[in-house]
């Protein structure tokens, strides 16, 4: 029988993580869901960080993520709020709608090579 100890945070130690919203999953699982049917893409990961959260597209589960959706939470004036990234680190759009963004990525021609 093995015993496991959980440990109990106290509100000193509690971290706040950026996460994706029900309504921004929405949004980002309906593309996914179209790029899928298509055989564009085939696998998803997503991470929670403090200031981040990336939502990450794969052509496989063997690769480096195709294109990266960051949700950014800093309070910073120059920074928008969300960023698509491509595979080599490029920033293809950035904006503070995250309709705008998804709708580049729906009508972009972005092609697998």
């Amino acid at each position: 029988m093995a015993v496991h100890y959980l440990k109990i945070p106290n509100q000193q130690n509690l971290k706040t993580y950026t996460s994706f919203d029900r309504s921004e999953l929405g949004l980002i699982l309906a593309i996914y869901g179209k790029k899928v049917s298509q055989g564009i893409w085939k696998d998803y990961a997503i991470d929670h960080c403090t200031n981040n959260a990336i939502f990450s597209f794969y052509r496989n589960s063997f690769e480096k993520a195709y294109l990266q959706l960051e949700k950014n939470n800093k309070n910073t004036k120059l920074k928008l709020k969300y960023r698509l990234i491509d595979s080599i680190g490029r920033v293809l759009k950035q904006d503070n709608d995250l309709a705008a963004v998804i709708n580049f990525l729906s009508s972009s021609h972005l092609k697998i090579v």
